[in-house]
């Protein structure tokens, strides 16, 4: 049975290492943006009671991997995984990935809709606020602390090399289940 949840802020590589871990191990992928939000990028939240139940119908089965930054209502997942991952990066890491990513997905097309430079500058300020505040939940201060409750099912990479070795190790342990 596996059950891996990766959480980390915008550009930490979570949806990168939450693919490749799916893929390798031949596991559901589920990326919670598609549970969060409508249409599956910021903008209309969808009903608390729907991510719930979304989230139940995930937990509950044998296996899979999702990756998120939310925390206020992903308690099931987090219970109910056998490794968490946080990407625990530097702000400047994670800001070239996510700077690098929402160009090329406004240049070439990709996921995320294009942005104005107003929203640009409002997701840098998001970043900013997860790495500096400690007044709101999508905060490294916050995972921190939540994260906490996990510790004995707790991966937390803080470089790529760390990330790197994580997906080595998590391939090689389940390869000898086998």
């Amino acid at each position: 049975m596996r059950r891996i949840h990766v959480i980390g802020p915008p550009g930490s590589g979570k949806t990168t290492l939450a693919q490749r871990l799916a893929s390798s191990l031949k596991l559901s992928y589920y990326e919670l943006d598609y549970i969060a939000w409508e249409k599956g990028y910021p903008g209309t939240e969808r009903p608390l009671d729907a991510r719930l139940r979304d989230i139940h119908l995930i937990a509950t089965q044998p296996s899979w991997v999702t990756e998120g930054i939310f925390l206020d209502w992903t308690g099931e997942l987090l219970h109910e995984a056998d490794y968490i991952v946080w990407l625990d990066v530097p702000m400047r890491l994670a800001l070239k990935h996510a700077l690098s990513r929402r160009l090329r997905s406004d240049f070439v097309g990709g996921m995320s809709p294009p942005t104005s430079l107003l929203k640009q500058c409002a997701f840098l300020m998001y970043l900013v606020r997860y790495y500096y505040s400690r007044k709101h939940t999508e905060t490294r201060w916050f995972t921190a602390h939540c994260l906490a409750a996990y510790e004995h099912k707790l991966a937390r990479c803080r470089s790529l090399p760390e990330i790197g070795m994580f997906l080595k190790s998590i391939i090689e342990q389940y390869q000898m289940e086998q």
